[in-house]
C-alpha cells in the first residue's frame, strides 16, 4: 500500500473514531507500528493530527476536507467513468509553446 493510501485510511479511521491507537492502524493497514508513527509523525506535521502517547487525535481543521493529495486519490474509477470518451485532439485548434529559456 502506498504511503497516500494509508494516510487516507488513518485519515477515514480519525474522522470516524475520532482517536486511534498505533497497534490498531498498524494492524488495520497491515504495516509495522514503527511505519505507522512514521505516518502519524507525518500527519502531525501537515497539521492534520495530533500525535501522543501510544497514537494519535484527530485536529479540529482536519475534519473538514482532505488536502488535494490525498482527494486526487479517491474514487479514480468513477472520476474516470464520468470523463467523455478521448477522441483525439482537432486539427482546427491553433497551438501555443511556451518555453523558459532566456535568449541574450
Amino acid at each position: 500500500m502506498l504511503e497516500v493510501e494509508r494516510f487516507e485510511k488513518i485519515m477515514e479511521y480519525l474522522r470516524e473514531k475520532k482517536t486511534a491507537p498505533v497497534n490498531v492502524l498498524a494492524k488495520r493497514l497491515f504495516v509495522s507500528e514503527a511505519t505507522m508513527r512514521r505516518d502519524l509523525s507525518e500527519l502531525e506535521r501537515k497539521g492534520l493530527v495530533k500525535r501522543l502517547h501510544g497514537g494519535a487525535i484527530l485536529l479540529d481543521g482536519a475534519n473538514q476536507e482532505l488536502p488535494l493529495y490525498l482527494r486526487e486519490r479517491q474514487n479514480t474509477d468513477a472520476k474516470r467513468k464520468s470523463l467523455p470518451p478521448y477522441r483525439g485532439r482537432p486539427d482546427n485548434v491553433p497551438r501555443c509553446f511556451f518555453d523558459c529559456t532566456i535568449s541574450d
